[in-house]
């Protein structure tokens, strides 16, 4: 059976790694090292682990649902978790001759948050789009 388990997750002022454990013949798209470190420019230090660990569990999932494998989390933010089955069937849409099996199983899935600092922020990709974008509201000094 392929599995992934996310052992646990540590967050650092500028960096999340992530320590998982994998089983199956899946093992192989991965690296013998079991962690995974992503860094920001901004401090996350503060971030809770539910939503910390949304960013492993997005890169994973469709890998997960091609190989028909099983994603353990301890915690994953809920709004994330309840938006799952509609990402699989975007995925299903555009592949209608791919099978998407696989599961994710959250043991806690936490309601989180959030109060408005009324910053404008932006996902900034460095096309055209992203760039008009930012030209347009410049003066608001956006979040990239």
């Amino acid at each position: 059976m392929n599995t992934i388990t996310l052992d646990a997750t540590k967050v650092s002022k500028r960096s999340i790694t992530y320590h998982y454990n994998i089983n199956g013949e899946w093992a192989r798209f991965f690296t013998a090292r079991r962690k995974y470190t992503i860094t920001y420019d901004q401090n996350v230090a503060n971030v809770p682990l539910s939503i910390c660990n949304i960013h492993f569990v997005a890169n994973i999932l469709p890998l997960a649902w091609l190989c028909n494998a099983t994603i353990k989390v301890h915690e994953l933010d809920l709004e994330f978790t309840q938006s799952v089955p509609e990402i699989k069937k975007g995925y299903m849409d555009m592949y209608p001759k791919t099978v998407f099996s696989g599961n994710l199983a959250v043991e806690n899935s936490i309601n989180n948050t959030y109060t408005s600092t009324n910053q404008v922020a932006a996902f900034f990709s460095g096309g055209l789009d992203a760039m008009s974008t930012v030209a347009s509201h410049y003066d608001e000094h956006p979040l990239l």
